[in-house]
């Protein structure tokens, strides 16, 4: 009984080894999907109490697999903070599991990117593990979103006085720091953000183009410094009211400006806080109106502007409205000259 009982196991261990090695086979006709290259996206942040991560394939070998569910697995309610990042789980599966599978699983067989936006949040995307399922037709990766920690405790002195510009609607301004190279500015609506963050090389930006719905306006903006890269903290401006019918207006912090006077002593023009001055055109400042010629140098006296007659008066330079000019002639409500027609 006992030679027989061997003889079985003998033949019956051969026939599993058969099966076994044809298994092993078969495995080896598939490829290798190889390093996974993923871009990291995200709206997960520091003041935000929820968010989502984003996930897209990248690489040559992207479309050999796709990115199935992507999972922030700490959101509790509290909001992110440095020493709480958001950690997101992301499943992948080869499109074709009979031709390919997941082989890595360490570190070095992933590179993850962060997206140009979430370059303005993040460090870093960071790696934290791996797991292979389904005979290794899915692959479930870990990842750790670093926030810069520029952005909140850098040592880069932060732009002031961020507003907007109160006769260029919907364009935001700010004091010019010293030793800044650039700023980072973001456009906030209600506490999402709105479009790409953007790097400017100046003190003013136009934003009134990715103004769609009516109601409060915000933009966050950061300095970076010249000499180390080195960012601010982010600073949040004052609010600008879009209304219904389009129109713009600052809720607080105008951008100010001021009065500068020609070397000829005699004439004067507006220096906005960007730097630039208007010219060819009108400004509103103080609740007045103001006309500049195209040299930038402000206009008294009687004027043409589009056919229409304005009087400036000759010491400030500000529009008669409704009234009667020093000469004797009507203006109205938008200080137009009133043209008798002569008729009833």
């Amino acid at each position: 009984m006992t030679g027989w009982k061997k003889g079985i196991s003998a033949a019956f261990m051969a026939a599993a080894f058969g099966v076994l090695s044809c298994g092993t086979a078969a495995a080896r006709t598939r490829e290798a999907v190889g390093k996974v290259s993923l871009v990291i996206g995200a709206e997960a942040g520091l003041k935000e109490e929820n968010g989502e991560v984003f996930v897209t394939p990248d690489g040559e070998n992207a479309a050999l697999y796709t990115v199935e569910d992507v999972f922030v697995t700490n959101e509790d309610g509290e909001g992110f903070r440095n020493t709480n990042p958001p950690e997101a789980e992301i499943t992948l599966s080869v499109n074709d599991d009979e031709a390919y599978y997941f082989s890595e699983t360490g570190s070095k067989g992933f590179k993850l990117r962060l997206s140009e936006r979430a370059k303005s949040r993040y460090d870093k995307a960071e790696f934290v593990r791996a797991s292979r399922e389904n005979d290794s037709s899915t692959l479930v990766l870990t990842i750790r979103l670093l926030f810069d920690e520029d952005a909140d405790t850098g040592t880069a002195p932060a732009p002031s006085a961020a507003g907007w510009s109160a006769d260029r609607p919907g364009t935001a301004c700010w004091n010019e720091v010293s030793g800044a190279k650039y700023y980072q500015l973001q456009l906030v609506f209600h506490g999402s953000w709105i479009g790409e963050t953007r790097s400017i090389y100046g003190t003013s930006y136009d934003f009134s183009g990715d103004m769609e719905n009516p109601g409060e306006y915000r933009y966050l903006i950061r300095s970076v410094s010249r000499k180390n890269n080195n960012k601010s903290g982010w600073q949040t401006s004052d609010a600008l009211a879009l209304k219904e019918d389009g129109t713009m207006e600052a809720v607080a912090g105008e951008c100010a400006g001021q009065w500068m006077q020609a070397a000829d002593g005699v004439r004067f023009w507006w220096l906005r806080a960007d730097g630039t001055y208007p010219a060819g055109e009108w400004l509103k400042e103080g609740g007045r109106w103001y006309h500049f010629d195209e040299e930038g140098y402000m206009q008294t006296g009687w004027i043409t502007v589009d056919g229409k007659e304005y009087y400036l008066d000759p010491e400030s330079g500000a529009m008669y409205e409704n009234t009667v000019t020093p000469d004797g002639y009507f203006v109205g409500p938008d200080g137009a000259r009133i043209v008798d027609t002569g008729e009833p």
